[in-house]
């Protein structure tokens, strides 16, 4: 009876002590983990600021595969939001600030507990991606304290994990690498757009890659056949684009497809086709390197970002210009300019 009663009061005091170590770890925490990625900025940003990437490389599904993802309307940028239920209990995520090629912002929280944050820097080494994933609370709670603890701290219990999600981001970005879907872009800066004239056929459309590709092999060989008969070579027109609307919400864009004169326009006269005369104006222009459909989205935010720090007002249409073809140049080379007019 008396070996129970001391065994009783050993474990209470083991309890005990416990408890107060554990209660003497410290609230908050940062650990940070880096790795250098063969890849440019662009293309790490384009991967870290798209949650539903997360699935393909974060190192929690290698460790819990009951994990079942859910997203927000958004899945991409500010505002883009995912939450998930596994055995271990629900949690969710969201991004609450970017800086494009530079970091994203997101907290992150686990069942009702407080958020904690996560954030990811990149940084140009020669040419490759500098990537560190940081986590950092101010306030953890008791549980989470505990766990760290009996884990030898909370480098311990963190570190290895973004490691191996490092690991397997760059695995994931040197296979898009591989396929072809690099891509880089120029930082926006105002210049001036001298004026030109753009011939073409208008389009409402679904904002989807195939809609946008039949359209574009529809329209592009007959202003081209056009404009050839009139005496154009080809060194006087550039393929591209202008987009009066682009509604995300309800799916929908109107935009002509046609070819932009950068000389000869008094060889034009009458046409059967659309024209749309680009007055002498400011735009903020950037230009995007790398497959068709690949990095439009970020070079667009990039551009817009830069729009609203600056307080400029659009003037739309917005212009893209395909300015080489790309049977004669490696994808990571396709060049895109993007053109915004602005009021001066």
């Amino acid at each position: 009876m008396k070996f129970l009663k001391y065994f009783l009061l050993i474990v209470v005091i083991l309890i005990a002590g416990a408890v107060v170590y554990v209660s003497l770890q410290p609230s908050d925490y940062t650990i940070s983990r880096s790795k250098i990625i063969d890849v440019p900025n662009s293309m790490a940003y384009s991967a870290l600021q798209d949650l539903k990437s997360y699935e393909l490389w974060g190192p929690w599904h290698d460790e819990d595969t009951t994990i079942v993802v859910s997203y927000g309307k958004q899945t991409e940028g500010v505002g883009a939001e995912s939450s998930w239920t596994s055995m271990e209990g629900p949690g969710k995520m969201w991004i609450t600030d970017v800086a494009p090629n530079e970091k994203v912002a997101l907290q992150i929280q686990f069942d009702d507990f407080e958020p904690g944050e996560m954030l990811w820097s990149i940084k140009d080494r020669d040419g490759k991606s500098e990537v560190t994933w940081t986590m950092k609370d101010e306030n953890a709670p008791f549980v989470f304290k505990m766990a760290s603890a009996f884990r030898g701290g909370r480098d311990n219990m963190f570190g290895p994990m973004q490691e191996q999600g490092l690991q397997n981001l760059d695995g994931m970005l040197m296979e898009q690498k591989e396929k072809g879907e690099e891509f880089s872009y120029t930082t926006p800066e105002i210049t001036t757009l001298n004026g030109g004239t753009f011939v073409g056929i208008r389009h409402k459309s679904k904002i989807e890659s195939e809609a946008f590709s039949s359209l574009f092999m529809n329209s592009l060989p007959k202003v081209s056949e056009e404009l050839m008969a009139k005496g154009f070579s080809y060194e006087e027109f550039i393929p591209g684009a202008i987009y009066y609307t682009w509604d995300e919400e309800n799916n929908e864009t109107e935009f002509m497809a046609g070819l932009y004169i950068i000389s000869g326009t008094e060889k034009l006269g009458e046409t059967d086709f659309e024209i749309h005369q680009f007055e002498g104006t400011k735009v903020v222009k950037a230009s995007k390197f790398g497959n068709y459909g690949t990095g439009d989205y970020e070079v667009h935010t990039a551009i817009n970002t830069m729009i609203a720090q600056q307080k400029l007002e659009l003037k739309l249409p917005i212009m893209e210009l395909y300015v080489n073809d790309p049977e004669e140049v490696k994808p990571s080379e396709i060049q895109t300019d993007i053109y915004y007019p602005i009021i001066n």
